[in-house]
């Protein structure tokens, strides 16, 4: 038990460390710029000191991995950088070690699995939930923005205008899509490949079929006005259709995860009434073969309830 503790004192300091350090790390950089554009000479750009703990957050936004874990930040709409994420990852870490401690009382290599079990599960699930999230929210305000660039478009506006209207007149996260589309035209983008560049980054089916429909419309010629009012309608018309397929499919999600957490509750109640039960069982080679047979049973049965509810419309 007092290993786990000072681990956790440990990783708690440390975490707070990183955390105000990688919070002021922009300031801190934007005030180098600052300075940078006022034309200041070397000297005093060099009073402008940077801790340590700055100089490792910025190093590691410039790794490989950093690259990589950008645009899955931002599709996720999360607001931060890599070095705070991988800070989060770190603080997860400690938190499921110190759970499974405290629930559990099993000895560190089971905390450990249980540990590395959840950060290969936790940190995914949560970027798709939110990536999916996103993705829901931009899809819903599609009707709308559909009807907004037909209206520019009859009021005599270009379609990168009628783009930039959906940018100023709606909210997040059109605004800010449409807004990098947009600029993107202006700095000389063909509208056509800033539009397949937004589709890379939502690939929403409405979107598609909007881009599609004005792509088409632009190169065949044809009443494009009409087509988006009648493409509004119907992403409406399957708005409604998906509303009503996620209440009815509800009572089946809801199962999948109580089937998940109630087997962990159940263990930590077994544990309590009689302490060292999980430890005790997991000691002997057959409790880990029941373990792990149990766990893969249930992760067998959410993923076909999740199979069986998830319809696509």
């Amino acid at each position: 038990m007092l290993p786990s503790l000072l681990f956790g004192i440990a990783v708690f300091f440390g975490l707070l460390g990183l955390y105000y350090g990688v919070h002021y790390s922009r300031e801190r950089r934007q005030f180098d710029i600052r300075v940078a554009e006022l034309g200041a000479d070397p000297e005093t750009r060099a009073l402008v000191r940077r801790s340590a703990l700055l100089q490792v957050g910025d190093r590691i936004d410039r790794t490989r991995w950093a690259r990589k874990m950008k645009p899955r930040l931002a599709g996720a709409d999360l607001r931060i950088t890599p070095s705070e994420w991988l800070a989060a990852l770190v603080a997860l870490a400690g938190v499921l070690y110190l759970a499974a401690q405290i629930a559990f009382q099993t000895p560190w290599y089971v905390n450990t699995a249980f540990m590395l079990l959840g950060m290969a599960l936790l940190p995914r699930t949560f970027l798709k939930s939110r990536r999916n999230h996103y993705l829901l929210c931009f899809e819903a305000q599609m009707p709308e923005g559909a009807t907004l660039v037909s209206n520019s478009l009859r009021a005599g506006l270009t379609v990168p205008q009628a783009f930039n209207e959906i940018a100023k007149k709606m909210e997040a996260p059109a605004s800010p899509e449409f807004g990098r589309l947009s600029r993107e035209v202006r700095l000389g983008t063909p509208t056509d490949r800033a539009m397949m560049r937004m589709l890379e980054r939502l690939p929403s089916d409405e979107l598609r079929l909007m881009f599609t429909t004005i792509i088409i419309q632009r190169r065949a010629g044809g009443n494009l006005v009409h087509a988006l009012q009648v493409m509004s309608e119907a992403i409406s018309a399957r708005f409604k259709l998906k509303d009503e397929v996620q209440t009815m499919t509800a009572e089946s999600r809801f199962t999948g995860l109580i089937l998940v957490i109630m087997p962990l509750i159940t263990l930590v109640l077994i544990n309590r009434m009689m302490p060292g039960s999980v430890s005790d069982f997991l000691s002997a080679p057959i409790g880990w073969v029941i373990a792990l047979l149990f766990g893969g049973f249930i992760g067998l049965a959410f993923y076909l309830i999740q199979r069986v509810s998830t319809i696509r419309v």
